[in-house]
């Protein structure tokens, strides 16, 4: 029954009813706490893993700064890759320890994009523009934009 509701769902969802980019950025910045709040976070720590059909296939370490980022993947295996920027520089180092360095286009890129730590309140600096095309329940729980 749950299916054939979130099946009606997306079958009625049209561009008139969809919430705007900005009204989705809007809500995702309240319900990390806000702007005020988020602007005052200098530097953060996640920690996580990635699971597919409930069995962990890799863990991560993300390490955040402005203008200073390192991603550490930990494979089933054990072995590890990462990649990161201090601002100047970007790499990716392989499961094997070798280092390689990103250059041109996609190491300004990726030096933008990770410049700062609340891509949300910077978005702009990211996109030209953002939309939101589709409404998708995760886990069953519907999704709601006050």
């Amino acid at each position: 029954m749950q299916s054939v509701a979130i099946l009606i769902l997306m079958a009625t969802q049209t561009p008139d009813t969809l919430p705007s980019g900005d009204e989705v950025v809007a809500r995702y910045i309240e319900v990390k706490g806000g702007k005020t709040l988020l602007q005052s976070i200098t530097s953060y720590r996640l920690r996580g893993e990635i699971r597919i059909d409930g069995e962990t296939t890799s863990a991560f370490e993300i390490f955040q700064g402005k203008n200073r980022h390192v991603t550490i993947n930990t494979l089933k295996d054990g072995s590890q890759t990462s990649h990161g920027t201090d601002g100047k520089h970007a790499w990716y180092i392989d499961q094997s320890g070798e280092a390689v360095a990103i250059k041109g286009e996609e190491r300004l890129n990726y030096i933008r994009h990770y410049s700062t730590l609340h891509e949300t309140l910077e978005w702009e600096r990211q996109f030209e523009h953002i939309r939101c095309v589709r409404l998708t329940p995760i886990d069953g729980q519907g999704i709601v934009l006050k």
